[in-house]
């Protein structure tokens, strides 16, 4: 095998870096085009499971971590459903102030924005007794009409009930879902203290937050979608202007990187690799591949 000078190595090297250097410099410029289609398969995928009737959907995670704004934009998403939120943490007063696209309807026509509430049923569950929640939910399901329930929260549903008044609620909520043809979201504060909700119901979304680099990250997982295959567990999401929208997520290369192009071979300069008086010159001793490689062997 030949060796190269040393000059045309570094030549080799250093055309390598260049073309490494062009290619990064591609990349900065080239501008960030995001995997658009997470968000939508993420969300719509959510939804496609509510739509099948007799879903449960468990949203757990810590306060502030969006929990109820995420149960809104899928209220507000859905077609063709009736759909009732009831809140036993914020009064409907309260909810409309933080949430003031509550009240508003986009004519798929026009575009506009109208003065309307897309909710159909807005109850307020702090000051009921659990034998009230429990009627609603029985008068929901005897109605046999598409609709889709949200308790938001569990926990403040279930506070002033007993172990037994909860084991009544879970099976007004939970069982004869499918012939109702009711689908139910429950929002839960602590996992911990939902008992065997976990077990029961069939997906469970998880929001968090966290911080990095001063800046907080929201994060959604879907641990589970009993009878649905998910391609993407993990998202992250933005609820700005109270909204909940789970962001574009991840980079594409250039197709200039997609394809690099191979290096052309480098043909010898002119006379071989070294001219006729260095081969048999006085220098010739010296450049002697087997003096400055002993190990190598023509």
């Amino acid at each position: 095998m030949d060796l190269l000078p040393s000059r045309l190595c570094c030549g080799l090297e250093l055309a390598v870096a260049h073309e490494g250097s062009q290619q990064e410099a591609a990349m900065e410029r080239a501008p960030v085009q995001p995997d658009t289609g997470l968000d939508s398969v993420m969300f719509d995928l959510i939804l496609k499971f509510l739509q099948t009737p007799g879903q449960v959907l468990l949203v757990q995670g810590p306060p502030g971590s969006g929990k109820t704004t995420f149960a809104l934009e899928i209220l507000n998403s859905l077609e063709e459903t009736h759909k009732i939120y009831a809140s036993s943490r914020v009064a409907p007063s309260r909810l409309r102030t933080q949430f003031p696209w509550i009240d508003e309807v986009i004519d798929t026509m026009s575009g506009r924005t109208a003065r309307a509430s897309w909710i159909d049923e807005l109850h307020d569950l702090r000051r009921v007794e659990p034998d009230t929640i429990f009627n609603q939910v029985l008068r929901l399901k005897h109605s046999k009409q598409r609709a889709v329930l949200v308790v938001d929260s569990w926990e403040g549903a279930i506070r002033n009930t007993n172990d037994e008044g909860r084991k009544m609620l879970e099976s007004a909520v939970l069982s004869e879902l499918d012939e109702s043809k009711v689908s139910v979201v429950i929002v839960v504060e602590d996992s911990r203290k939902a008992g065997d909700l976990g077990y029961l119901v069939d997906g469970i979304i998880t929001l968090d937050q966290s911080e990095l680099d001063g800046r907080r990250v929201r994060t959604i997982a879907m641990n589970k979608l009993r009878g649905f295959s998910v391609p993407t567990k993990r998202g992250i999401f933005s609820l700005d202007k109270a909204r909940f929208t789970i962001l574009p997520n991840g980079l594409r290369q250039p197709e200039s990187n997609l394809h690099p192009k191979s290096l052309e071979p480098v043909s010898s300069p002119k006379g071989g690799l070294f001219s006729r008086q260095q081969r048999h010159g006085p220098d010739a001793r010296r450049l002697d591949p087997e003096r400055i490689f002993p190990s190598h062997r023509r």
